[in-house]
């Protein structure tokens, strides 16, 4: 059985996601609200200088592997409703 991988997240971003929880809670998608409580709680929380490189953070721009497609694509990980139209590069 394969473990889950390690969840970091600022403490800026745990409370943008606790609010964005409590939003769809109101709204009645508890189903969202489950999974996406059950990441944050496991997540550990530190503070932003203390966040690596290689993980991304709200607003952060990153690259990421396509497995599909077979590509690798870049993207700014955004809260929903936040997100602007962006041009995909694949190389």
């Amino acid at each position: 059985m394969h473990s889950l991988p390690e969840i970091l997240t600022t403490f800026e971003d745990r409370q943008r996601l606790s609010e964005l929880n409590a939003a769809e809670l109101s709204a009645g998608r508890s189903q969202t609200v489950i999974f996406l409580a059950n990441e944050v709680s496991r997540a550990r929380t530190v503070s932003a200088s203390l966040i690596p490189p290689t993980c991304m953070t709200l607003n952060a721009q990153g690259r990421y592997l396509d497995e599909q497609a077979g590509l690798v694509r870049a993207c700014t990980l955004v809260l929903p409703g936040h997100q602007r139209a962006v041009v995909v590069q694949g190389s």
